[in-house]
């Protein structure tokens, strides 16, 4: 006998895998994902601070008075003038000292005298002998110091060469005293410049400095 029974689907694919959603975004790695609105601050202190900076560096006019009118001129009246009188020029009191010629040089010539003492030659001493006794001391006249005999050499040498040794009667205690000496140089001052009389030294020689050419061993100048 035949019959049809509704008999349910078999269920053959229990196996079958649900039908595949649509994959939905991983949130994580997208970062705009819950991002606030962006607000327009930040443009708007931006544009503020390139103004700022962007200010300085344009080119300012230069600044300019506002025209005015000239001042008026005071009108004054011209004043005639004359001739003023020329006055000579007043004389210069270092034109009568100021050299016109070189000076004159006069060196002391060769001679002797005795100076000090009765065998002092007065004729000696007025003919221009440069050579003067001085006081020894304070209070001590020149008439008594001890006499000496003073002999004017004739050298090469630069300046005046003279030989001074003990006077007439003169002994030995006294002999070995000092005396005093006046030398007049005027008569030379001038002699190698204006201030020669000021750079002059007396010093000591021994005899062998007279000779033309003197030994190496002779002692040298000694100041005195």
């Amino acid at each position: 006998m035949d019959s049809e029974l509704d008999l349910p689907e078999p269920n053959w694919n229990r196996f079958q895998q649900p039908a595949a959603e649509p994959d939905a975004p991983d949130p994580r790695w997208n970062r705009f994902a819950g991002v606030k609105p962006e607000t327009a601050w930040p443009r708007r202190l931006a544009t503020v601070l390139t103004v700022v900076l962007l200010a300085p560096m344009a080119y300012a006019m230069p600044a300019s008075a506002a025209p005015r009118k000239a001042p008026t001129v005071q009108k004054e009246t011209p004043v005639k003038g004359g001739k003023v009188p020329v006055l000579p020029p007043l004389a210069d009191p270092a034109s009568k000292q100021a050299w016109k010629a070189p000076p004159k040089v006069t060196w002391p010539a060769a001679g002797a005298a005795e100076l000090g003492g009765p065998a002092e030659s007065a004729a000696t001493l007025s003919a221009g002998f440069p050579v003067r006794l001085a006081p020894a001391a304070k209070g001590v006249a020149a008439a008594e110091a001890v006499p000496v005999k003073v002999e004017l050499l004739e050298t090469d040498l630069l300046g005046v060469a003279m030989r001074v040794s003990p006077g007439q009667g003169v002994t030995a205690a006294k002999a070995s005293g000092k005396t005093r000496l006046e030398i007049d140089y005027s008569g030379f001052r001038y002699a190698f410049g204006g201030d020669y009389g000021a750079r002059l030294r007396m010093v000591k020689l021994d005899e062998c400095a007279l000779d033309a050419k003197p030994a190496a061993t002779c002692a040298a100048p000694r100041p005195v």
